[in-house]
């Protein structure tokens, strides 16, 4: 119990432990670790230091321009906890899915969201979202990913769709297409009625 409450003691102790659980095959360095979680560097060394203390991260060297090898950091995929702090980010902050159609629906006039990759960490998809909607203004809707991405802590690999350019490729078994509905996903908003047809 000692180490789980430790873990969630602060919210920038909850920042790092986001970017790291939801990359959890990226090294990052000191510099880099400020920088996605907007984290002062005194805080951030703080907050390493304890991550790294309970065991949820190992310090790695990671290389640098010329012979010099930087300090950096990457997930302890041993960590007794792992698969469920996991579960728990990603619920409790991902997959919110009222608040994440919310969000979306401020680029258009939503008509299908899916979820995959990251948001059901199956970590080794080829996407992890698709948004299919009528009059996306991408301005719009890349704003609303780079907030997402930022609270993450990571890039989201992701397509968006007018309607008919969706309905079109379905109906030819196109591969962008294809590649997110054939493989693990998640539908969270559905005008079309796929969940009965998937």
């Amino acid at each position: 119990m000692d180490t789980l409450s430790r873990l969630f003691g602060s919210e920038a102790r909850v920042k790092l432990m986001r970017l790291f659980l939801l990359n959890p095959d990226r090294q990052y360095a000191f510099k880099d670790v400020v920088v996605w979680t907007k984290l002062s560097k005194k805080v951030a060394q703080n907050e390493l230091a304890l991550l790294q203390k309970i065991g949820l991260i190992l310090q790695v060297p990671i290389p640098t321009i010329g012979r010099k090898k930087d300090k950096g950091y990457t997930l302890n995929q041993r960590f007794m906890y792992l698969k469920q702090l996991q579960s728990l980010i990603i619920d409790t902050v991902l997959l919110n899915e009222g608040d994440t159609v919310k969000r979306l629906a401020k680029a258009g006039k939503m008509k299908l969201i899916v979820v995959a990759g990251v948001f059901i960490q199956e970590w080794d998809s080829r996407a992890d979202l698709l948004v299919v909607g009528d009059k996306i203004k991408e301005g719009a809707l890349k704003t609303v990913i780079r907030k997402i991405e930022l609270e993450l802590g990571r890039e989201l690999r992701y397509a968006s769709l007018e309607t008919p350019d969706f309905q079109y490729r379905l109906s030819i078994g196109d591969r962008l297409v294809r590649d997110i509905l054939d493989y693990p996903h998640q539908i969270i908003f559905d005008k079309f009625g796929l969940k009965k047809g998937i």
